[in-house]
């Protein structure tokens, strides 16, 4: 079976939204505030599993061909599975029809954590393999079974419907009035916040595909209601 995968355009990535999250220059997070529903790897597990160690040697294998300033990767104190986007005030602030931003994450905090008291969810999940989203996310691809994903999926359209009855501006313009429940479980490492030549992408690239790990399982759950700061900063809401 082939399992290789087209290589990404690396000059369409939007290295602006990327910057939105960390600085392109110092490679720090900048201040990037919200709540999503998170599935919470503490460091002890995540240094018995490995993760630590493929995040580091990933760094590691990028700096060695020049890539050290393309590439702003997350503190490797924090390795978790997002299961829902809730909000964020970045991206989210400008869609809420007049309500303040506080207001509105207030009440999604409020609404999500009802919903989840009489909801459990668990699932066998296997970190896979290095990936990278098209926006310029690097992260490791946590695989999940067809009928696993199927149950996380309606979960999510199950929280949303919930969030839309409970929330008076109506939750529909955070999510998109199209949105069907989709979502692609991982564990990010990192984003490209700054442009590559063509010989750049072609290292990025090519380290990308060479670069392997043992696979590691773990059980996923429906995770807990978690708040951020920026993108390293992330505590229980």
């Amino acid at each position: 079976m082939n399992d290789k995968k087209p290589r990404i355009n690396l000059e369409q990535v939007n290295v602006a939204a990327n910057r939105l999250k960390f600085d392109p220059v110092a490679l720090t997070p900048r201040p990037f505030e919200g709540i999503s529903i998170i599935h919470n790897i503490n460091s002890s597990l995540a240094g018995i599993l490995g993760l630590p160690k493929i995040a580091s040697d990933l760094q590691s294998q990028f700096a060695r061909v020049g890539l050290n300033t393309q590439i702003a990767f997350v503190s490797r104190d924090s390795f978790h599975i997002t299961t829902f986007n809730l909000i964020n005030e970045p991206e989210d602030s400008g869609k809420l029809h007049g309500q303040t931003y506080q207001h509105v994450r207030d009440c999604v905090e409020q609404a999500a954590k009802d919903f989840l008291r009489n909801y459990t969810l668990r699932a066998a999940a296997t970190v896979s393999e290095v990936g990278m989203f098209p926006s310029g996310v690097l992260k490791l691809e946590v695989a999940l079974s067809v009928s696993d994903k199927l149950r996380f999926k309606e979960f999510r359209l199950e929280l949303y419907e919930h969030l839309k009855r409970q929330i008076e501006m109506n939750y529909s313009p955070v999510r998109g009035k199209e949105w069907s429940g989709g979502h692609s479980h991982h564990i990010t490492l990192g984003y490209i916040v700054n442009p590559m030549n063509a010989e750049e992408a072609s290292l990025f690239s090519d380290t990308m595909e060479r670069f392997k790990f043992v696979r590691v399982d773990l059980e996923l759950t429906q995770g807990e209601v978690t708040g951020f700061r920026n993108m390293n900063e992330f505590f229980r809401a």
